[in-house]
């Protein structure tokens, strides 16, 4: 198995920021185990609840590792009905 990267709420918060222009506040961390061929890969996710977003009222948000090798900061909207 594999772990992903463990970016800050900070980092993660600014990120939601930047990306969909609204604020966010972590309400629950979740491990997550995802198939990666021959192995697993574990991602700790985040979920946020959003402040001033029109069409979403949570995301969801991990880090990964880049092809580049560096670590990203992957993001989900999930969007209201």
């Amino acid at each position: 198995m594999a772990a992903a990267g463990t970016a800050s709420l900070g980092l993660m918060e600014r990120e939601i920021k930047a990306r969909y222009g609204c604020g966010s506040v972590a309400v629950r961390k979740e491990v997550v185990r995802e198939p990666a061929g021959d192995r697993s890969l574990i991602l700790i996710v985040t979920k946020f609840e959003l402040t001033g977003h029109r069409r979403a009222r949570h995301c969801y948000a991990w880090s990964a590792q880049a092809d580049d090798g560096r670590e990203k900061i992957v993001t989900m909207l999930d969007p209201l009905g």
